[in-house]
């Protein structure tokens, strides 16, 4: 679905003044992008990047007042998360995979910088809610600071390999979204199985992993 924080994006990256949005409603370049996707614009603001951009996007939402609809989004995350807890531990266990997942967000990383809910040990699978880490990284620090790039099987399912441009090291990361038992199995073992040929003893450190089961 397509809301005024679509439309403000887009036309505010076509003439490269994003930066200037953020000091025009005094906020941070990286918090103005979490505005749009949140599409919560207050009426203030809105005619402060209205001026900015030389567009009325009044009259846009006069004309199409759904631009201003909060989208279902936290509804389809959480539906994905409920079914993320009810089917990936047996399909962990399906694929005789010692299901070892930490969870948590360290204390020295700010709030505001997007991380994966879980990471499945020592495979260094990555499970993001909602959307994948590049989508969330998007207008960010974090964008800057880690490489992304796609791999995807015969059926299209997609990890996306997260690298630590600095330290080299480098996870995979997986979508937390609405999927049934066939398409979790499909790809996280796609993904263990792209892990285990870089480390054909993956498994036996998995055993040994000092971490508290599912």
């Amino acid at each position: 679905m397509t809301t005024i924080g679509d439309l403000i994006k887009a036309e505010a990256e076509k003439q490269k003044k994003m930066k200037l949005i953020a000091e025009h409603i005094g906020v941070s370049e990286k918090h103005i992008y979490k505005i749009l996707r949140s599409n919560n614009i207050d009426i203030s603001r809105l005619k402060k990047i209205s001026e900015v951009l030389s567009h009325n996007f009044f009259e846009d939402l006069a004309k199409d007042p759904d631009l201003a609809k909060i989208s279902d989004e936290k509804e389809l995350e959480q539906r994905g998360l409920m079914q993320f807890w009810e089917i990936v531990p047996k399909v962990l266990r399906d694929l005789k995979i010692e299901p070892i997942l930490v969870h948590g967000r360290p204390l020295e990383i700010e709030e505001e910088t997007p991380l994966p809910e879980m990471m499945l040990m020592p495979y260094n699978i990555s499970f993001t809610l909602g959307k994948t880490l590049e989508e969330k990284a998007d207008g960010t620090e974090l964008k800057e600071i880690m490489e992304f790039n796609s791999i995807k099987n015969r059926e299209g399912d997609t990890v996306t390999i997260c690298t630590n441009k600095v330290y080299g090291s480098s996870f995979y990361d997986i979508a937390i979204i609405c999927r049934n038992e066939i398409e979790w199995k499909r790809i996280i073992q796609f993904a263990t199985e792209t892990v285990q040929k870089n480390n054909p003893n993956i498994k036996e450190m998995a055993r040994n992993y000092p971490f508290n089961r599912m």
